[in-house]
């Protein structure tokens, strides 16, 4: 195969989910059969621990153009943009190693992206795959997933990267992507929207699904909060304050009665306390009440605060693979 053929570059970020990569490739395999020649899947992955497996594993699509890229650094603002530069479609397309396209991806993505339009940049919508354990959880993941397709521009706050794509010849040359600056998980998506959309881009959403597959229990999910309070808010002030001032969890931090009730001493035990308790109510709740897990969240997102603010703590984003 010719590469001066590639028009479409489908680039996956991945680490430690070699099962989850194998079914990605079958999907897409089959999504785009009539017009394989001109497509590549690049894989962007951070020295997974079966990374032999998946270079044996693509070997065998011989008429697919697959790439791989152990990129040295375990980050998706850094792989995202590796794959951007190592690729060869002006059409990119990205997806996450945890999410599995419906049949229509492929194809409403190619049939936009080659009109052409100016300064846009689209993402697809995303559902939520429910487990048995987590199913109140999942519900209402999926009541804060933006879904409205095919309107004029999405606001920011509603964009998601992880089922995006753009045309390369309609985006400006010197604007940059997804920031390298980026140490630890949390904001990066974020940044980039806001940042785009600052630039008058407009974000549309496009019918292209995918499942998004994660069971984790809301206990596990917290964590996320407790990262981004401890470490990822750091990054988005130092790195875009304007951005940052617009963060609804920048803008909680600041209040100036929760400002003070971080300062005293006993606030992070009555957080840990208050964390766990709802953890435990919602393992054994039958049903789903959202503001629960709003409170719960908050929670989280303050016990990070204040151990940044009391402990001093960092992380190298080295060693920020919790979420995987």
């Amino acid at each position: 195969m010719k590469n001066n053929k590639i028009q479409t570059s489908i680039i996956i970020t991945t680490f430690n989910r070699e099962k989850n990569l194998f079914e990605l490739i079958n999907l897409i395999n089959k999504q785009v059969s009539i017009v394989k020649n001109t497509i590549e899947i690049v894989i962007c992955d951070s020295n997974s621990r079966k990374k032999l497996s998946v270079l044996n594993y693509i070997k065998q699509f011989s008429s697919l153009r697959i790439v791989y890229y152990n990129c040295k650094i375990n980050h998706q603002a850094f792989k995202r943009n590796y794959g951007i530069n190592n690729s060869l479609g002006k059409y990119k397309i990205f997806i996450d190693d945890d999410c599995f396209p419906e049949n229509n991806f492929s194809y409403q993505y190619l049939k936009t992206l080659h009109l052409n339009r100016k300064k846009i940049i689209y993402f697809g919508l995303v559902s939520y795959v429910k487990f048995a354990e987590n199913k109140n959880l999942i519900k209402y993941r999926q009541s804060r997933v933006y879904s409205m397709p095919n309107q004029q521009s999405v606001p920011y706050k509603n964009f998601l990267t992880m089922n995006m794509g753009y045309n390369s010849e309609t985006i400006c040359k010197n604007d940059i992507f997804f920031n390298n600056k980026f140490r630890n998980y949390g904001f990066e998506d974020y940044e980039f929207a806001y940042r785009f959309q600052e630039k008058s881009y407009k974000l549309i959403q496009l019918k292209s699904l995918v499942h998004h597959r994660d069971n984790r229990n809301f206990k596990d999910f917290l964590k996320k909060y407790n990262f981004l309070g401890e470490h990822g808010i750091n990054d988005i002030i130092k790195i875009n304050p304007r951005a940052a001032k617009n963060l609804i969890y920048y803008k909680i931090e600041r209040n100036f009665f929760i400002s003070i009730f971080l300062k005293i001493p006993a606030t992070r035990f009555l957080l840990n306390f208050f964390e766990k308790k709802i953890s435990l109510i919602e393992k054994k709740m039958p049903l789903y009440i959202s503001f629960l897990y709003e409170i719960g969240i908050l929670i989280a997102y303050l016990k990070g605060v204040v151990l940044r603010n009391f402990f001093n703590t960092s992380k190298d984003f080295k060693k920020n693979e919790w979420y995987r």
